[in-house]
């Protein structure tokens, strides 16, 4: 008989004589093994039930923050139905808010019931978050809308109708958010773009233009580099200018269209209602040049000319600058690139250095893929993004879209208000 066989046998007896102790030994194992592996499960419903409490505590201190001409007790009202509209009420959590020396502070305990960990004596998890939200010294946004305006976006999409209508909808609602904040706290520009960008600025900044003029029409990228960055344009060098030679375009050279869809570029400014009527009246036309609304929506956030000579410095500690991208289709017209040459590949490559640089200069870039099929086109949009899976978005459907949309409302309205 081999060694293995005669080690076989000799297992199996013993494993008879000892059944009824190893059977023992494995039901009192059990218990401590079950319940470290249940662990698991309830600090994952902790993890959970923490980020819901914290999103809604952050929400009604918000509320409560940026209700304007109430008394204390008002606010207090306000913040604890927000609080109790927005938290799973199988948590019972104790909410409490306070108006003190200048700030909303909140604070909320929760005591989650484990299911698993009682087995080892732990019957609740205790969960305690605290918020604290400026009333008077309070931080100012400047915004730049990027907004994908190309003939795509009169595509149906899930849950809404045309895709244009469905964006109009989503950032109306950031709007009317940002309108009810105190005058000036917020500023808003928009850039429509598909493949050119209409709008106005100082003659002298656009090649054939003149000096003490300001000049309106359409416009490709500037010439390479500078249409990687926000320089302002040399007034004596015309390859530092808009208005460059456009490349073949089944669309042509024609700015009527633009005119007639209404969609006209506008400069950061707190008059929220002008920036909803002018996205209001845009529809759709022609191709698709992210990088080129880029350009415009970087150049509108710094204090450079020709469209930022009021808006706060860069890396300004008192406000926070945003630069909000939405598209839903591929780069389909060409950018300029080294030695002039213009390719879509250079627009590409152009859209990522316009991003990094932007956000070197403290501007923080929220990218939307809207119904966005092409995985390089989202693969670049997630790079462009500044840090934090808040700052890129996929919306593949309305009720997408407007949650996106949502989440950028709450991180705006954080960073104006939130002091812990």
């Amino acid at each position: 008989m081999s060694f293995l066989r005669r080690a076989a046998g000799s297992f199996k007896s013993y494993a008879a004589c000892q059944g009824g102790t190893i059977a023992l030994m494995y039901a009192l194992a059990a218990v401590p093994m079950f319940a470290a592996a249940g662990s698991a499960v309830d600090w994952s419903r902790n993890s959970t039930a923490r980020a819901n409490l914290s999103s809604a505590l952050d929400a009604a201190a918000l509320a409560a923050a940026s209700a304007e001409n109430l008394t204390s007790a008002q606010r207090i009202k306000i913040a604890e139905a927000m609080f109790m509209a927005n938290v799973d009420p199988e948590l019972g959590a104790k909410v409490s808010f306070k108006i003190k020396d200048g700030f909303v502070e909140a604070e909320v305990d929760a005591d989650l019931p484990t299911t698993f960990m009682k087995l080892v004596g732990f019957d609740d998890m205790q969960i305690n978050i605290e918020n604290k939200v400026n009333l008077t010294d309070r931080k100012k946004a400047e915004i730049a809308l990027v907004l994908d305006f190309s003939g795509s976006m009169n595509d149906a999409i899930s849950g809404g109708g045309a895709k244009y209508k469905v964006m109009k909808k989503a950032v109306n609602g950031l709007l009317n958010e940002l309108k009810g904040l105190k005058k000036g706290t917020a500023k808003v520009g928009l850039v429509p773009f598909s493949h050119q960008v209409y709008g106005s600025m100082a003659g002298d900044f656009v090649v054939g233009g003149k000096a003490n003029t300001v000049w309106t029409g359409c416009t490709v990228d500037r010439l390479h580099p500078y249409n990687t960055n926000a320089s302002t344009p040399n007034v004596k060098d015309d390859a530092t200018k808009w208005g460059q030679a456009q490349a073949p375009s089944n669309h042509g050279t024609s700015c009527k269209p633009y005119r007639d869809n209404g969609l006209i570029m506008q400069p950061v400014t707190d008059k929220l209602d002008n920036i909803s009527n002018s996205i209001n009246a845009m529809t759709p036309y022609a191709y698709t040049h992210i990088a080129l609304g880029v350009e415009f929506g970087y150049h509108m956030l710094t204090p450079n000319k020709p469209f930022g000579e009021d808006l706060t410095k860069l890396n300004d500690k008192d406000t926070v600058k945003y630069l909000v991208v939405l598209t839903d289709g591929m780069q389909t017209e060409p950018g300029y690139g080294p030695r002039g040459k213009q390719t879509i590949e250079n627009a590409e490559a152009n859209l990522a250095d316009l991003c990094q640089n932007a956000k070197n200069d403290g501007i923080v870039v929220v990218t939307v893929a809207f119904d966005l099929d092409d995985s390089d086109t989202r693969k670049r949009l997630q790079k462009c993004a500044s840090a934090g899976e808040e700052n890129f978005h996929v919306a593949d459907s309305g009720s997408d879209l407007n949650k996106a949309f949502a989440t950028i409302t709450t991180q705006i309205a954080q960073n104006i208000f939130l002091s812990k």
